[in-house]
Formats: C-alpha cells, structure tokens, sequence
C-alpha cells in the first residue's frame, strides 16, 4: 500500500496552519505521545487490532481524504475527514467503502520539555454497512477515542502509555437484546536509551486488550521486550523483541511466546 499525499504550511514558526490531501497515515506514526512510530518492532495492540469484536478496523489503518491543522507554539488542533474503512474485507485503499458516508477524526497534540514528551488526544467518528448482517441494509456506527502520553528524561530514559476505547452501534441487533458492543485496551512501556553505546534502546512493554466489555474471558494480553540499535551512521537498524502472549477463553486461556527479528531500512 502506497502512502502519497500532498500538503503545504502557511503561518510562523510559533503559529501556523497546515494541510495534507491523499492517501496518508490518518493517526498513528505521525503523532505525538506514543502515537509515532513503535520503538521496536510492533506496534501496540490497542492501536493495530480490532479494538472491538465482530468489527476489523484498526486505528493504525491507513486512509485517504483531507486533513487541516492549527500549531500554536506547543499545542497543535487537527480534524480530518476520510472516506473511511471496507467493513467486509477491512482494507482502507484497494476496495472502497461501501458505505459513501464520511468519517471524520478530531485531535490535539501537546509537546513540553526539551526532549519532545507529548499527549495526544483524538476521536474517531465512523459509518459503515454491516456487511456481515443477513439483513441488508444494516448500517453500523462506531467511535473509537483515546489519550496517550510519553514522558523523556535526560539520560535517555522514558515512559509512555495509552488508554483507547471504542462502541459500536448497530441499527439491526447482532443478537437478542444486543444492539452494541464496547471494547478497550491499554499498555505501558518504558525505555532506556544509551547514546554512548552506539544509540542503543532498550525497552519493554505490557498491553491488553478486551474487545468485548461485556463478556467475561476474552482478553487478549502481551507482555513484550526488545531492543533496537542503529547500525553505524547508515539508515539502517535492527530491531528483536521476545513476546509472551495470553489469549483468554470461555474453555481455557492459552499462551504463546514469540521471538521476532528486523532489519529496518529508513529513509
């Protein structure tokens, strides 16, 4: 998937405004406070899984439509509006939405310190067909809304976190009695920088997810550790994390440990 958008800036340094149009990360990798870029390989649960059963969009999804943004000194105020998700395949770009109805997602940002620690808050308001409903059309609406927040030290130490909940609401009943559903998740990392030692990170991570408040064992936990490390002066770092994983069921809550390695190219 192609990432392309056209943008421009007009204002001063302290009080400006800005724009972007295409096919762009709508949130995630190009915010503050936890919502750029994961430190290490994968990016938290909350924000790259379904936040909430029978539903696959995710946050970190890509979109295409218009963003405009107002930076005043630290504090910076965005809206956009989107054409939204394909409910039935959960893809942004190569199949249109079914439903011609905008998303639309508002946002501040707020930058202090002399290292760049952030918070971030955002909305997401969506419409989609329910294509996986027998009864055509039934049309579902769904939010999704979060905060995050990273603190940095000097010494290269920093924590950050985030909480995202998310409710669908559905015109047709999924089952008796059942017209919505609500789901949330949240992590925590912490992190340890070593300029001297050649920009060497370290870090670990604990993150949980529950798509369904209302249903008892069915949460989705990982607790993850890594490190990322430059290698010389290129563009290039390699990244390992060891992941441990707990999936909860009606039957049993069953686990699984991962190890994943990369080799990234940035430019």
């Amino acid at each position: 998937e192609a990432v392309v958008s056209v943008g421009g800036i007009y204002g001063s340094p302290d009080s400006y405004w800005s724009f972007r149009l295409g096919q762009f990360h709508s949130l995630v990798r190009v915010g503050w406070g936890g919502l750029d870029r994961p430190t290490g390989i994968s990016t938290p649960m909350p924000l790259s899984r379904a936040l909430v059963a029978g539903n696959p969009y995710t946050i970190n999804q890509d979109q295409v439509g218009v963003e405009g943004a107002y930076v005043f000194k630290n504090h910076r105020f965005f809206g956009q509006v989107l054409n939204g998700a394909d409910l039935g395949t959960a893809s942004t770009t190569d199949h249109a939405d079914q439903n011609r109805q905008k998303d639309w997602l508002v946002g501040y940002e707020f930058m202090w310190g002399d290292l760049a620690s952030g918070l971030s808050l955002f909305y997401y308001d969506g419409t989609q067909d329910d294509l996986t409903s027998a009864v055509a059309p039934d049309v579902l609406k769904f939010k999704r809304y979060g905060v995050t927040a990273s603190q940095v030290w000097k010494h290269g130490f920093e924590i950050q976190g985030g909480f995202v909940q998310g409710k669908d609401d559905y015109d047709i009943p999924i089952a008796p009695g059942v017209e919505d559903r609500t789901g949330q998740g949240y992590w925590v990392e912490v992190m340890q920088h070593w300029e001297a030692a050649h920009d060497l990170s370290v870090f670990g991570r604990y993150e949980t997810l529950d798509p369904d408040t209302d249903v008892e064992e069915n949460v989705r936990s990982a607790a993850i550790v890594g490190f990322v490390w430059p290698v010389a002066s290129w563009h290039v770092r390699w990244g390992l994390e060891l992941r441990s994983i707990e999936q909860e069921t009606a039957v049993d809550t069953f686990s699984d440990k991962q190890a994943a390695a990369e080799l990234m190219l940035n430019f």
